[in-house]
């Protein structure tokens, strides 16, 4: 693989119409800047290549700049809310760059550590959301090539954002792109070892790796040099999840080891079916509080958006008061009409809020239902019935007194604003109904104007 030294690249001031402000990164082959429009006014990252004057090759220097455009062909003709978007890409004197957006957040990377392991909700979670982007790229003919925890980015508020396309296979005519070893050790495919095509069957293999270290802390195979790690990933099968840590779930044992299957044709086909299996197990899975540990819980508190204004010591306090329950699909968690002093935050799945057959509305994860049962202590308006399988943490209006005084503040402001966002979302409803039945008004005032006529 060719490599260009970038540590003595000075970072320009400008980039296009872009104004740079920052460093994010340094790459084999360029480096990625933070940078604003002033057209659009939003920040994006602008990924810039190194001194293609400087590569005496000429073909190796077009090498690099096929590689960077076809980066922008791939990422530019997806358009998904988990991959990263591309706006631009162009040349700047002997440079060549792409611009994307921004992502305020970090990589999968931080959080595939050897030392702890994510709640077993927001592994899955996000395994989804990649599925599901993967799962979209491969209708559009886009082969990412590689999969790994350090192309997965991750939003403040835990939204999945898929990026790097610049080693991607496109299926189109005039893409010229080799056979060849791609992507990274680590996650690469016994077909991509063997230099075979890879198909999206190799990048459901790297995301099944990418599911593997998540869930155990520890790649499938021994790490050592680049020869053992390849002679490994073709003839060896690598330890169960449940050998490591014995408390996971067999069947997303097995899921695992579906995506790890040295055959292609019995891996999973389509990004499709392995969220389809992620998201099914969850029913197998009991979060109750003997399964999960204390330091797990309060990590999940720390994630939610409803808790992203709490200290560390608060976030203790609530999960020290609070009760955690689980409903299967279909189960009322609340019924309209009954008498109850406690409100609920949604940790995982998603719920409908009924009034009597009426959707209201319906709330996803990082959510809060109940807060008028606290701050009123009246029966309740509505019914709230699990849409999925859900797991949540309860805390009644008594335990909440047991927390401080700038915690129950921190509370009652969030009840606040959720009960305004709702507010401002009834009163839409109500302009758009109102105008529909305008519209329709008038339309049957014309069709009976133009009978008469």
């Amino acid at each position: 693989m060719l490599r260009i030294n970038t540590k003595q690249q000075k970072a320009p001031k400008r980039i296009g119409r872009y104004s740079i402000l920052d460093t994010l990164g340094r790459g084999a082959s360029g480096t990625v800047y933070k940078a604003y429009d002033p057209f659009v006014q939003r920040h994006v990252a602008i990924k810039f290549s190194s001194d293609l004057s400087q590569i005496e090759d000429r073909k190796a220097r077009d090498q690099v700049l096929r590689g960077f455009f076809r980066e922008a062909y791939a990422a530019g003709n997806l358009h998904h809310p988990n991959i990263v978007a591309l706006y631009d890409a162009g040349m700047q004197g002997s440079h060549s760059y792409i611009v994307m957006e921004f992502v305020d957040g970090e990589t999968l990377k931080s959080f595939a550590k050897d030392d702890s392991h994510m709640p077993l909700n927001e592994t899955i979670e996000m395994i989804v959301q990649c599925c599901k982007a993967l799962d979209y790229a491969h209708e559009k003919g886009v082969i990412h090539r590689d999969i790994k925890p350090s192309n997965i980015l991750i939003t403040q508020d835990g939204d999945v954002k898929l990026a790097d396309f610049s080693i991607a296979h496109v299926n189109r005519s005039d893409d010229d792109q080799a056979i060849g070893l791609t992507g990274s050790p680590m996650y690469m495919s016994p077909e991509v070892v063997r230099e075979e095509m890879a198909g999206p069957q190799s990048d459901i293999y790297s995301l099944g790796v990418v599911m593997y270290k998540l869930l155990t802390g520890e790649v499938p195979f021994t790490p050592g040099n680049m020869h053992s790690v390849m002679y490994q990933i073709v003839n060896h099968a690598p330890k169960r999840i449940t050998e490591i840590r014995p408390e996971l779930p067999q069947r997303l044992a097995e899921i695992v080891e579906k995506c790890l299957v040295k055959e292609p044709s019995q891996r999973y086909q389509y990004g499709y079916d392995l969220a389809r299996d992620l998201e099914s197990s969850i029913s197998d899975i009991s979060f109750n509080e003997e399964k999960i540990a204390d330091r797990e819980k309060r990590k999940m508190l720390s994630k939610l958006a409803f808790f992203k204004d709490f200290r560390e010591e608060e976030i203790d306090a609530v999960h020290r008061v609070s009760q955690w329950l689980s409903y299967k699909p279909g189960e009322t968690i609340i019924q309209q009409g009954e008498m109850e002093n406690a409100f609920y935050v949604l940790a995982l799945g998603s719920v409908d809020v009924m009034n009597d057959e009426t959707l209201v509305d319906s709330l996803k994860a990082g959510e809060c239902f109940g807060e008028m049962g606290v701050v009123i202590n009246d029966s309740r308006s509505a019914s709230v019935v699990a849409k999925s399988f859900i797991l949540l943490m309860k805390l009644s209006g008594i335990a909440l007194e047991e927390t401080s005084l700038v915690c129950q503040l921190r509370f009652y402001k969030k009840f606040a604003q959720t009960l305004s966002e709702r507010l401002q979302l009834s009163n839409r409803r109500c302009i758009d109904g109102s105008a529909a039945k305008n519209r329709a008004t008038a339309a049957d005032a014309s069709a009976k104007t133009t009978g008469e006529s």
